[in-house]
């Protein structure tokens, strides 16, 4: 009995030591890992865009779209951008266009940066090229669309000293086939909205298609729950059948 009750202290000393040991283990990771993910963060290659060394290139019918990266980058740094059809020498740049012969989704885009002073960014067609901006500010500078509303009630833009963008090669293709709400009566300043939320693509329409998928005159008398009931009356009333 005494040797069994010295080996279950035996044991007990040892798992106390392990325990010990994970405790002081996982004290260092947590005081050490900032420091980890700091010197990972400096590996990272970024471009700083300024007013004084910095243009946006675009060609002109496309302006528009430079003209809406240039009024971002503003409004959160104070820095404007100038935006040209062909940049200077030793300039930092952020060159904009399409290109219809890109093997890319029709709403997708490529974020590439082909040295230490520029990034493109490419698309083939204008509507994603415009996407490519707004994820270009949403992630460089923390830009975000609340909601749809007058004045820009709905957009947050934080304040930032400078235009860092990081260096990398990225292709973006939606993940979904259709990106559309009905927005129905919400406001007018809903397309705005959804544009920046990369919300208005339908490429199979589905909006008061019901009745072609259940023609009434096929299913009218044989499947009447298909059809909505107002003040007891099943619709579309019989006169209706066969007018879609």
């Amino acid at each position: 009995m005494g040797e069994q009750w010295k080996r279950s202290l035996v044991d007990m000393g040892a798992i106390r030591k392990s325990v010990a040991l994970f405790c002081i283990a996982t004290l260092v990771l947590c005081i050490y890992r900032p420091v980890w993910s700091s010197n990972g963060e400096e590996k990272k290659q970024w471009i700083i865009f300024s007013a004084e060394n910095s243009v946006i290139v675009v060609d002109q019918p496309k302006r528009h779209i430079g003209e809406e990266l240039q009024s971002l980058v503003q409004q959160a740094t104070g820095h404007e951008l100038h935006i040209v059809e062909t940049a200077p020498a030793n300039y930092h740049t952020i060159r904009l266009s399409i290109d219809d012969s890109l093997s890319i989704e029709k709403d997708g885009f490529i974020v590439n940066s082909p040295s230490d002073q520029s990034i493109e960014l490419s698309a083939a067609s204008e509507s994603a090229l415009l996407y490519a901006v707004y994820d270009l500010v949403e992630r460089s500078l923390g830009i975000r669309w609340l909601f749809p509303a007058a004045n820009e009630l709905g957009t947050y833009i934080p304040k930032r000293q400078e235009f860092k963008v990081l260096r990398e090669h990225r292709i973006e293709t939606p993940a979904y086939i259709n990106r559309r709400f009905s927005q129905g009566y919400v406001s007018e300043y809903w397309d705005s909205w959804a544009t920046k939320m990369r919300l208005v693509s339908s490429k199979a329409e589905f909006h008061h298609n019901l009745f072609n998928l259940f023609p009434p005159s096929v299913y009218r008398d044989t499947d009447p729950a298909f059809y909505p009931v107002k003040s007891n009356i099943r619709y579309p009333k019989r006169s209706a059948i066969g007018v879609n």
